[in-house]
């Protein structure tokens, strides 16, 4: 699976990363890439997308829907390695998935 985070505030970003990460266990994916980009702040958060996805993970603040992960070289994309569960669904993950109205 893959998710560009790019143009997302860093509350929306974190939120997606969590659905996605939900969706990916339910359908027995393997690893999550996440290209964190540069986070859109708003007033006085300093933070950035990839700062607190860092944060995130190193924490365990995902619980145990996270395995693993590393960050690329040039720190612009995070692999998250997803423990391995249930039956592989061969079926897109679409946004409507992620983000249900």
């Amino acid at each position: 699976m893959h998710l560009d985070l790019h143009g997302c505030t860093v509350a929306d970003a974190i939120h997606l990363v969590r659905r996605c990460l939900q969706e990916g266990t339910r359908y027995a994916r393997t690893r999550l890439s996440v290209i964190t980009g540069y986070s859109t702040t708003t007033g006085s958060e300093v933070s950035t997308i990839k700062s607190e996805l860092t944060k995130a993970l190193e924490t365990g603040a995902f619980g145990d829907l996270t395995s693993g992960h590393f960050w690329s070289r040039d720190g612009g994309q995070c692999v998250i390695a997803l423990p391995i569960r249930g039956n592989v669904r061969r079926d897109r993950i679409r946004l409507r998935d992620v983000m249900p109205r």
